[in-house]
């Protein structure tokens, strides 16, 4: 790396940065995170289950440093979104060297969703910084074969399931693949020792929080009733239009650049680390198609959409217009994140640009707005479509 293009690496990062500070939110508002805030003042340290208890006690830890538990909320989601966008430029400098180094800390550094995500103290960048490592240690172990790699894998796996219970344990199928390809007495050892420390990790405060403070069936009442609804057909569609919304707001033109790439690069990619990538987030994309869900779900397969063109061998196209590209993407995305605002409700329009769409911008953080489509229809006495 030469030091003009580290300097530009540097502003990007900067850039990035400055957007996330300028928009931090002021207030507890976003889903959980009032509840989580809650919980950790209280002392009772977990809400519904699986509870979140290591979660709580890394932004205790924060917040006991800054003498207010927001704050450390979110300086953790901040720094949890930097060093995706860390990883991610690291992997895209393995496979593309500079000029994908730039684009790839563009991706991440600037999509509204990664943005608006470092902003509000929620969990959920926790899931963005996970599967950013996994992707670049997974990366580097296929094309080094240095089973220090398997190392980060699996711890940053086991950590990541400790911030993200509910929704990490499906990138499981992707670390058993390299266990498979790596397998090794030591590797297996490894694996099982973190497995089973990550386990009373979770299992001794969980256990103990709820026994001391409430029950389990009351804390399933939540994560239950999202997760096994009804079969409606016309539920499942809307629920995909809404995953595809969450995903055009995030990646907005770059959308198109991956899928076009990944066509015309469909028999030049690298299969093991085009099929480490499907295991990754197959299980959990799957999941997404049923699961009641908001904006937050999809920073886990955030990354791996970003990073997919990067599994091709050859992407001359994407190579000869990364600086295009990342200007586009940048100035798109900024705009989408700064300029537009949530507006009146006044019907099914209305609803669903404000739910799916408004809600994730700098005025939405200000405005401290969070809700479903069903509560504010039902707040502004509209009918939910």
């Amino acid at each position: 790396m030469t030091r003009a293009q580290a300097l530009v690496l540097a502003s990007i990062f900067a850039a990035a940065a400055a957007v996330r500070l300028v928009s931090v939110a002021q207030v507890p508002f976003f889903c959980d995170v009032p509840w989580s805030l809650r919980a950790i003042a209280s002392g009772v340290m977990v809400i519904q289950f699986p509870g979140y208890a290591p979660f709580h006690w890394v932004v205790r830890l924060l917040g006991d440093l800054l003498g207010n538990m927001l704050h450390g909320a979110v300086l953790f989601s901040f720094l949890c979104g930097l060093g995706a966008m860390l990883y991610c430029t690291l992997f895209a400098w393995d496979r593309g060297g500079f000029r994908g180094a730039l684009l790839a800390a563009v991706l991440i550094g600037f999509s509204p969703i990664a943005i608006y995500f470092s902003c509000v103290g929620a969990s959920y960048t926790t899931d963005l910084l996970g599967m950013s490592a996994l992707l670049y240690h997974g990366n580097r172990l296929l094309a080094t074969r240095n089973e220090r790699h398997y190392l980060g894998v699996v711890l940053w796996f086991v950590a990541s399931c400790l911030m993200r219970t509910s929704s990490f344990p499906f990138l499981g199928f992707g670390v058993l693949f390299l266990l498979w390809k790596f397998r090794s007495r030591r590797n297996i050892v490894f694996t099982a020792l973190a497995g089973f420390v990550g386990a009373v990790l979770f299992w001794v405060p969980t256990l103990y929080y709820f026994h001391k403070n409430r029950s389990f069936q009351e804390s399933l009442a939540a994560p239950t009733g999202a997760a096994f609804h009804g079969f409606n057909v016309v539920w499942l569609a809307e629920n995909e239009v809404r995953n595809v919304l969450f995903l055009l707001w995030s990646m907005n033109i770059f959308v198109v650049v991956v899928l076009a790439i990944l066509w015309q690069a469909r028999r030049d990619l690298n299969r093991s680390l085009t099929s480490y990538v499907i295991l990754l987030t197959a299980p959990y994309f799957c999941f997404l198609l049923w699961y009641d869900c908001h904006a937050g779900y999809v920073c886990l397969l955030l990354p791996a959409f970003a990073l997919a063109p990067w599994l091709a061998e050859k992407r001359s196209w994407l190579d000869r217009r990364a600086y295009l590209l990342a200007g586009i993407f940048t100035a798109v995305s900024l705009v989408q994140f700064l300029v537009p605002r949530p507006i009146p409700f006044t019907g099914t329009k209305s609803l669903v640009l404000n739910t799916y769409l408004l809600m994730y911008t700098r005025a939405g953080i200000q405005m401290g707005m969070f809700d479903n489509l069903q509560d504010f229809a039902m707040r502004n006495h509209l009918k939910a479509p």
